[in-house]
């Protein structure tokens, strides 16, 4: 099922199979994090972004699978 995935991942988006699974693999690993001050003084919340072709792989995902799941009634 994965490689369906990654196959249909590669249509969509234009990209390589190979490129597009390898990607996936280390995503993990290709996040950035930095911090930003909260209100508290001296407070700080740690942000982990991922880089623009995950971030594209991700919406992607988001749009085709997780937005025709079914919310649940006590969300």
């Amino acid at each position: 099922m994965a490689e369906k995935l990654i196959e249909r991942m590669a249509t969509a988006t234009g990209g390589d199979p190979r490129r597009i699974a390898a990607l996936i693999e280390t995503a993990p690993e290709r996040y950035r994090g930095y911090t930003v001050p909260k209100k508290e003084p001296g407070k700080t919340r740690l942000i982990a972004e991922p880089p623009a072709d995950l971030k594209r792989l991700q919406r992607w995902f988001a749009a085709q699978y997780l937005a025709r799941l079914p919310v649940h009634r006590a969300a």
